[in-house]
């Protein structure tokens, strides 16, 4: 009897193991490298639905994390120039990773991607995504508002009635709640990237008042046709932004103070002001969820409330590399992460403005409106300068303004020339 019952067993053990479950340790796992900076609550979410489900989905999700600015930027040349790359690269786009990154090569043609018909025709041909009508990488994540994010309670506090439309107004409310012991500006060039919005509002009036668009500025830039030098609103952009430092309005420590400390600073009301991307509301909310009220966001007021500029950029690109070991399970991952529900579950977890068609988004952070206008700047600078690491010398006085701005030119030359450009103008 007991011989029997073994050998039934054992026989239900081998049906069972020809019809047996696929067990999660038994699926792929599909890598992925990211910036630390760029792994907030919406990939996260992503990243634990995936995983949570991944027997259906046939893949696993391991998001590698790296230094943000210029530390990760570093790290990502060097883990191309090695063929390190995971199956995954989520970088800025794919015409500064392919000009400025040794990228070329690197990333894999995207074909047959279902997630395609989620997006507008004019996004994906664009040179975040697209080179030479190829497209090599698919929107990740939120559009970026690049603003002045500020604290509602401190503005109330220091008697600013409204938000500042022009610069004069915005030195006069900073003067208010310095007067109420309140730090008025944050800066974290401790995190140097957060260190360009200023210039980056200044650069949209460069190229509106020539009457360009982002895209024919950079291109006129990129063949020598239109000098650094020449763009004055820029300059002046990042001149302002050093008079907040000369004028006692920024921290002492802000060489030193990070993205993160600035969040802390702003929910608290240690500070008034943080010019900054959107994200940081989002961010702010996730981690102080009683402050988010508290905090509005506008446009940094360089000019008047005619000429004020909003600039928006693209989302971050994720890509296939040359490196994955199982390409086709790789762009398997990428099609559902960038689809309209794997973007859905991001955004529900990180409210923002997504390019993905159909979406529907809850708790967006809110962006007063104030007759700005609101441009794409696409950033299609074709020759990697680190611009933030140049604005934080000039902060500290080890460069000038026209240094500094020749400096631009003479790099963007060199680049040109040791690249062989056959679109230089001479």
């Amino acid at each position: 009897m007991k011989k029997r019952m073994i050998g039934m067993l054992l026989a239900g053990a081998m049906v069972l193991g020809m019809a047996a479950p696929v067990f999660a340790d038994e699926v792929e796992t599909v890598t992925m490298l990211t910036y630390v900076d760029w792994y907030g609550a919406g990939l996260q979410a992503l990243e634990n639905y995936i995983n949570e489900n991944s027997v259906e989905l046939g893949f696993k999700l391991e998001v590698q994390q790296i230094a943000g600015g210029s530390q990760g930027d570093e790290l990502v040349m060097a883990r191309t120039a090695t063929d390190d790359l995971p199956d995954l690269l989520n970088t800025y786009s794919a015409k500064l990773y392919f000009s400025s990154y040794g990228g070329e090569g690197k990333l894999l043609p995207l074909e047959n991607l279902e997630c395609i018909a989620d997006y507008g025709e004019d996004v994906l041909t664009s040179r975040s995504y697209s080179e030479d009508g190829v497209l090599y990488g698919m929107p990740f994540g939120t559009a970026y508002y690049y603003g002045m994010y500020y604290n509602k309670k401190v503005l109330e506090a220091a008697g600013v009635e409204q938000y500042p439309t022009t610069w004069d107004e915005f030195l006069d409310a900073c003067e208010k709640i310095k007067a109420i012991g309140i730090t008025p500006v944050y800066f974290s060039c401790g995190d140097p990237w957060t260190a360009s919005c200023y210039a980056m509002t200044g650069f949209h009036g460069d190229y509106d008042e020539r009457g360009m668009t982002s895209e024919e500025f950079w291109n006129a830039i990129n063949t020598n046709k239109i000098k650094f030098a020449d763009c004055a609103n820029t300059w002046d952009g990042l001149k302002k932004s050093k008079e907040l430092i000369e004028n006692g309005f920024v921290q002492e420590t802000y060489l030193s103070d990070t993205y993160d400390m600035a969040q802390t600073a702003l929910a608290n009301g240690e500070c008034a002001f943080y010019a900054c991307a959107h994200v940081v509301v989002s961010e702010i909310a996730a981690k102080y969820p009683d402050k988010a009220a508290d905090i509005g966001g506008n446009v940094i007021p360089l000019y008047d409330e005619e000429h004020n500029y909003l600039d928006v950029a693209f989302p971050t690109i994720l890509s296939v590399t040359s490196a994955s070991k199982n390409p086709e399970l790789a762009q398997k991952a990428l099609d559902f992460m960038c689809s309209k529900e794997g973007m859905q579950i991001y955004a529900n977890a990180q409210p923002g403005v997504y390019l993905t068609k159909g979406m529907e988004i809850e708790g967006t952070p809110a962006f007063d409106e104030q007759g700005e206008k609101t441009l794409v700047n696409t950033w299609d600078f074709k020759y990697d300068i680190a611009p933030y690491v140049h604005y934080i010398d000039y902060y500290v006085g080890a460069v000038e303004l026209e240094e500094l701005a020749a400096e631009f030119d003479n790099l963007t030359e060199k680049s040109a020339v040791a690249n062989s450009d056959e679109n230089w103008a001479e």
